[in-house]
């Protein structure tokens, strides 16, 4: 497992990190888990964090993901769906760009539905976008 998860309630967010090799069905899992578990449901701010994650998924795999994203979604009420807010924090410029290429897959053929879910290469960019207290606040560096 090459992930931690933290509900942070100082801030009404969850926080993902993945680091090292990390693989797609490590990714599904996870998305799953947040959407099927009520505590995690029930937050609407999320922060997947793949900077120090090691590896990038195929083509192929991206649209299985988004793919993936899209049914799971389909699952959220219209309340849930509206209150969602997610960013996808990848540093790298192959990262960022299959993380690009995972948004226009998001579209599907009725266009965007995801308005919520942003691609961010920093830190910073991730915490303006959900409101985040602090550019530097990091729940895994805490006590």
């Amino acid at each position: 497992m090459s992930h931690r998860i933290i509900s942070d309630e100082d801030t009404e967010c969850i926080f993902v990190r993945f680091e090292d090799k990390v693989t797609l069905d490590e990714i599904l899992d996870v998305i799953d888990l947040l959407v099927a578990e009520p505590a995690y449901r029930a937050i609407t701010r999320r922060l997947h964090d793949y900077s120090r994650a090691d590896g990038t998924l195929s083509a192929a795999e991206v649209k299985r993901l988004a793919a993936h994203i899209r049914t799971t979604r389909s699952s959220l009420t219209t309340a849930e769906q509206e209150q969602r807010r997610s960013a996808a924090l990848l540093s790298s410029d192959l990262k960022f760009g299959l993380g690009r290429m995972a948004a226009a897959f998001f579209e599907g053929p009725s266009g965007n539905p995801f308005t919520d879910f942003h691609v961010v290469r920093t830190y910073a960019e991730a915490a303006e976008y959900l409101g985040l207290p602090s550019p530097d606040y990091d729940p895994f560096e805490r006590p």
